[in-house]
Formats: structure tokens, sequence, C-alpha cells
């Protein structure tokens, strides 16, 4: 069956419209930066940074750009680079993105580009302008409210509105394509704080089309992740076409923090799963995957890559990835659900405008003026900083929404420079090596790639890694493994050299337990080569012939432990995850939702239920599948866990809920196993039929909890479960009618008609009670957003 679900998925994909010349259904890798800083960041602006926008688009596809222009010479600061262009392979990017700060975007554009300003001619602009380092204090703008000036909403409108002119400007898809975004600038200190850079809980926004908000939901105005994503939630929806996401990064600096989940909501956590799919896992400021770990066992130690080593103490573990991955693994055994479901990316988080320059031999550092020389960057914190990473994504074509899907889906690897690809499938049977045409061999037999979630086939699972180097040969795969053993999250590496191309292998997990909750990532290493202080040291020696050893003594040694700045690295990608979540929901379409009830006139009887789902046209991951005869699935009671099934219906931003129990000898199975159908006329669900790719469920009348005694529900949800198999869950919005569109004639007391078609959650939705607190209430209070 899921061989028969991919190939049909594999077809329809297949005969869709393809709009570019390379679209391919088995998806080529296309390589971005999603995080860059550009003169419109207030930060970048004093490090000397000129570069806008749109010169930043343009480095991205090959352009020269200058770096440091903005610089003082009484602080012996010299302008320079000049001319630099993309050291990347391939010299350009297929995408990317400018981040730059919500916070002080207004600050920045009307001080140093909005010559019109109403706060131009202000003192704190005028000492900007001339790298005076004005006090905070006199900034005239706090986000877009007034600080010491005035006019502060609109001028971050026309920031935001130049920002997003900059990026429509350059996007053209099948060659390049851009993403309007913004950096979320979030810290639990106050900027003047000396601990600020320990308590960092920055995220980038990211949007899927030109439909975003008026002004970016900055850090001051939406000061937790909670209220960011709510607000995100309120003015990106369907029927204005916005979608988001948002992107963690420097989980290293966020002092253990970054995914805490204490006093988050079932709302919360229900937008968390939404908007939150990803996390930036290498750039600039270090690697964010992991310290090196008793799991290494002293064989392995590719944790410890480019780690800062300030932020490298026992309390930062639990913000690294990998144990932030293993706390939703934890999560999911003991409650259920997932919240920290991410895959990966990288980026460099350059603040010179030079989005994916990432090259070690000629990086002109990330700061503009303060650290455009070999000198300043060898003797500013040099173990701290690197050239940063970029994001790998595998997509049926180069254009927004096919680079937004696999995002959402999690199809992303980052690589810490190189472009390396790497694919990473769960597999069953054959010999994925030996398939010329990789991956289409796996791919019909229902394998699952990086990103997804793999069901259990009635054995341990086996996975494939395939990858293409890029100018470096590949040294070894760590195929790292996280699960739950006694209640505890237990992780392995497995290292596997690399013998020469190509480069596949295959490894099967010979101590898979069924029941655990478990997740997968492949770390693809290449040979040993020069890092980035290596070219420096380089350079200083041939500068300063005399007297480098003084200037730089590190250049001397090749011993990292003793200060030593003349070493070797081994770049690599980081696949996301492949998860195993026994028992997880099966997100499925809505074809038709209906609800009535009798609450307004006190007449219960007159409650109906309508719900329909038809999946034959989804991918094998939204389908229905028939529980075969007898197997934990089987609702009758002849099934392995005894029958039965439940229907709930719940709203899960109110935290109502209705389930109905269907017992097992009310239950029929079709010929062979091909249906199962339930009756009972008087009880709350009458009707119930289960066949391949069909599920129907008629219910109602006074036995029928589900109430619609309030002025809107928004969103409903249903979840049907046979026996204790995985449940089928669907998500649907009120349908929207009239000109303009509203839900006002289907969404009020007594009535809910959802949108007919709906497509499957990317997550199956939870639900607590009705003031929408949830399990957390044992974590403390105090715990940050």
């Amino acid at each position: 069956m899921r061989l028969l679900l991919t190939l049909l998925a594999l077809t329809v994909a297949t005969a869709a419209r393809a709009s570019c010349p390379d679209h391919a259904p088995l998806k080529n890798a296309y390589f971005g930066d999603l995080h860059n800083h550009t003169s419109y960041s207030l930060d970048a602006y004093n490090f000397g940074t000129r570069t806008d926008p749109a010169m930043s688009y343009a480095f991205a596809r090959g352009a020269a750009v200058d770096v440091g222009l903005g610089y003082d010479a009484t602080k012996g600061e010299v302008p320079g680079p000049l001319g630099i262009t993309i050291d990347f392979s391939g010299e350009r990017l297929d995408f990317g993105a400018v981040t730059d700060h919500s916070e002080w975007l207004a600050t920045d554009y009307g001080c140093t580009v909005d010559s019109g300003s109403p706060f131009y001619a202000a003192s704190y602009c005028r000492r900007l302008r001339n790298l005076r380092n004005p006090p905070i204090a006199q900034r005239p703008c706090l986000g877009f409210k007034d600080l010491t000036g005035s006019g502060c909403r609109a001028e971050q409108t026309t920031a935001w509105g130049a920002e997003n002119a900059a990026t429509e400007s350059a996007n053209d898809p099948c060659t390049f394509t851009t993403f309007h975004a913004y950096e979320w600038t979030f810290a639990l200190s106050p900027q003047d704080d000396p601990q600020q850079d320990k308590q960092t809980l920055h995220k980038n926004v990211l949007f899927r089309n030109a439909n975003v908000p008026a002004v970016p939901l900055d850090a001051l105005d939406y000061p937790t992740s909670p209220t960011l994503w709510a607000a995100l939630a309120e003015q990106c929806t369907a029927a204005n076409g916005c979608e988001a996401l948002t992107i963690p990064h420097n989980m290293n600096q966020s002092n253990g923090l970054a995914f805490a989940l204490g006093g988050y909501t079932a709302p919360d956590l229900n937008r968390m799963m939404k908007f939150q799919r990803l996390a930036e896992i290498h750039q600039h400021k270090a690697s964010s995957e992991c310290l090196t770990d008793t799991a290494d066992t002293g064989a392995v130690t590719a944790c410890d890559f480019e780690v800062n080593p300030q932020y490298a103490l026992p309390g930062d573990t639990a913000g690294y990835a990998r144990p932030g991955l293993e706390s939703g693994l934890t999560r999911f055994a003991t409650r259920g659900y997932d919240p920290l479901h991410f895959g990966f990316v990288g980026a460099t988080d350059n603040h010179d405008g030079t989005m994916g320059n990432v090259g070690e031999q000629s990086w002109p550092g990330f700061i503009g003026s303060q650290d455009n020389t070999p000198l300043r960057r060898l003797t500013r914190n040099p173990f701290k900083v690197n050239p940063g990473g970029i994001t790998g994504i595998w997509a049926e074509e180069n254009t927004r929404d096919a680079l937004w899907a696999a995002l959402v889906r999690r199809e992303t690897f980052a690589t810490s420079g190189p472009k390396i690809r790497v694919r990473f499938y769960e597999y069953i049977g054959g010999d994925p090596c030996a398939d010329p045409g990789f991956p289409a061999d796996v791919v019909s037999r229902g394998g699952v790639p990086m990103g997804g979630t793999m069901p259990y086939v009635g054995s341990a699972p086996s996975l494939v890694v395939y990858a293409l180097q890029d100018a470096t040969p590949l040294a070894a795969v760590d195929l790292v493994k996280a699960s739950i053993v006694a209640g505890n999250a237990v992780e392995s590496v497995h290292t596997i050299p690399y013998a020469a191309p190509p480069y596949c292998l295959t490894w099967t997990d010979r101590a898979f337990d069924p029941a655990a909750p478990a997740l997968y990532y492949a770390r693809v290493r290449e040979q040993p080569t020069w890092r980035w202080s290596h070219y420096d040291c380089e350079r200083m020696k041939a500068s300063n012939p005399t007297d480098w050893q003084t200037l730089v003594p590190g250049c001397a040694s090749n011993d990292p432990a003793t200060g030593g700045l003349d070493v070797t690295i081994q770049e690599r990608a980081w696949t996301s995850p492949i998860w195993y979540l026994p028992g997880q929901p099966v997100t499925v379409p809505a074809a038709a939702l209906k609800l009535r009830d009798g609450s307004a006139s006190r007449k219960p009887s007159k409650r109906r239920f309508f719900f329909e789902s038809v999946t034959k046209r989804n991918a094998g991951e939204h389908r229905i599948a028939v529980p075969a005869p007898g197997s934990i699935g089987d609702p009758t009671s002849g099934g392995a866990s005894g029958g039965g099934a439940t229907v709930t219906v719940y709203n899960a931003a109110t935290g109502e809920a209705f389930t109905a129990n269907l017992p097992a000898e009310k239950w029929k199975g079709g010929k062979k196993g091909s249906r199962y159908s339930f009756r009972d006329p008087g009880g709350p669900i009458q009707r119930l039929s289960v066949a391949a790719d069909k599920l129907v469920v008629r219910g109602g009348r006074s036995g029928f909890g589900y109430t619609l005694d309030k002025p809107s529900q928004g969103t409903v949800s249903v979840q049907v479960r046979l026996g204790t198999a995985s449940p089928w869950c669907a998500d649907v919005p009120a349908k929207a009618s009239g000109k303009p569109p509203t839900t006002t004639k289907n969404d009020r007391v007594d009535r809910f008609l959802g949108q007919p078609n709906t497509a499957p959650p990317v997550e199956c939705p939870i639900y607590g009670s009705a003031s929408g607190a949830f399990l957390d209430t044992a974590q403390a209070a105090s715990d940050p957003p």
C-alpha cells in the first residue's frame, strides 16, 4: 500500500506544470543564505557597512561590493576591502533573504537614508552619520514607537516598504529567489547589560511571498515568542495570503534557554509547531549543533566544530540543537506531541551585506570596519567566529512556492560553507546505492526524506546517505541517533568512513525499538582543509615579516588548545532529521466539515455533525489507509488492541473538546479488510465508514457534546482513531464567503461551516483546558519565552 500511494503521488507531481527549465519531480538542491544584514540594520551601519538591501541581493548574484566604507580614521580604521565578490562555489546563490533588525529599522532608515524624515536633522542622526556613536537613549524611535523623535510609525512603514521593494525587485523566478524577512531581536537582558549576549533568543521571520504585515512585528511590541506567534497568526492568514516561519538562531548564546517551554499554553504550542519548523544550526557566531559529549566516546569529536568556548559551559548545553530535539522526543513520549520538531538551516548572519560569502580563503570578516583587516580578525576573538554557513533546499524548482514548501516540510540541510549536496532517506528494500537514478527507486518504494516522519514497517529502519562533494573530497558520515529509553533521551553517533565516490552508504538500526520515539540525522564531513585563520596568518607573515609573531603569536602554532591559529577544520553538512514517532497523528485534508447546534434555542437535539476526508490526491504521508484485519487499528472485536474507536471534535484555541467512544461490537469489517463501518442510531456518532482514501463521519443530537454557543469558532479540529493506531487528524477553518469574503455567515452561534477541501495541517493541533492552560504547570512560571 505504501508503494502504491507513493507512486501515485509521484505521478501527480510529475504531471504538474513545470514552470522552470530545470523542474525535477525528484528535486534539485538549491543553496542560499536566509540571514543577512545590510546598512538598514543599525548595528551594521555603526560597523561601517554601507551596502543596502538591493546591493546585497546583487552581491549574492555575483556583483562586487565594498566593505567597511564607514570608517573612523581617528581610531585607526581603514576603508575596504573594496570590490569583493562572492567567494562561493558557482559564484552565486540560488536564493536569499535580507533580515535587518526590525527594532531599529525606523531609526536607521530615518537617520541615514530618508532625508525627509521628521528626525533626519536631529542630533542623534547627525552624530550617527558622522560616526560619533550617539547615546542609545537619544534614539528617535523604539521599533515603530516614538522615543525622542516623532513620526516613527510612518518611518517604519516607509523603511519596511523600501526593504520589500528591494526584495521584490531582486526576485527572479527560476534563477534567484528572494524572501521577505526581518530579524526579531529579543534578548532577556537589557541591551546595555554585559550578559545580553548570553541571553539571546533571536529569530528570523520569513514570509512566503509579498503578502506581509504593514510593519515588522518586532521584539519591542511583541516581547515573547508566544506573543510574536499570536500576532503572526492574527496577521498572516489564508484570507490575506500571508504565510510565515520563525527560525531561531545562535541557540548557543541562549544560556540554555532556546528550547525552554515553561508556561506555554496549548495555543502557544500549536502556533510554535506551525511557525517554528526550522532552526539555524551554524553561522558566523559559531555552531549550535551540540557540545562534545559522552555520546562521542572520545572517538568522535565532531561536535567540537567552531564551538564558541564562551558558550560551552554545562548550563549552555540545553540550548543547543541536538539536546533541543531530544527534549522534543521526551515530550512526545510523555505527552504525545513534539513542539521541537525542527529541521536545520545554515546562514552567515553577515553584517557586511555580503550574503553567502563563506569562503575560508578570502573571508573579509563580517562587521565592517571592525574586522576588515587580517590583524583585526586574528586579534578579535578568532576562536569565536567563522565565515558562517548556508542552507541547502531540496525542491522541484527555484521558485518561492517550491522552496517554501520544502522549508515547511523541512527538506533542508545546512552546511558550514561548501556546496555539499546531501540526500538522506529512510528506505524500504533494494540497494539504493546501486540505483543510477538515485533517489528514484527509494522514492518509488515510499522512502521518507529528511524532515519527514517514518512509519513502522515491521522491521528495523534502514537509512541511506548519498552525497556529492564540492571542491574537497568527503571523509566520513556521522549518523546521529537519539531515542527515548526508559524515559530518558539516549544518543549514539555511528561514524562510517567514505572510501571514494560515489559517496553513498546505508545503515540499519539494529538497536531499534518500535515502541520508542527516535530521530536520526546525518553529518557529512569533508577531508581537512585550512581554516580562515591560516590564510590570515599567511597574510600577516607577508605584510609584517619581522613582527608578525609579536602581533599574532597564535600564527606560530597549529595547536588550537594552546591558542594556535594555523589550523585545519573539517567542513560539513547537517541533514534535517528523520523522526520515528509511534502513534503520531496522520494529518489529512477535509473535504467537508459541518456542525449545527441548538444552544441558542436550548435544544441540543438539533446538533448535527458531518465530516469527510478524501485523500487520493495527497502525498503518501497524508493518505487514509485501511488498517489490516487483526491489527491494532482493526476496530472490530478481532482487533489486536480489542477494537473500538474514538472520534474527537475540538477547538485548539479555546480547549473545548468532545470525544465519542465507538465500541467494537458495533463495527463491521468489509471483505478482505477493504473497509470498516460503524452504525449506532442512538449514539452521538451514528455512522462512520473507512475505506481506502476516504473517511466519512456522521453524528449529532443531544449526546454529541460539542457546542456552538460562542460567537465564533475560528477553526475546528477532528481526530479519528481506530483501535490504538495513529489517529487521522484534520484542522478546518471557517469558510469565507461574500464580497469582501468573511466568515461571519458560516461561523456563528449554532452554525459552523468549514472551508471545503482544506489541506492537511502541517501538524495536528493539541488542546488543553478552556483557559488554554496545558500540561506544563510543573515547570517554573519564570521560564523564559
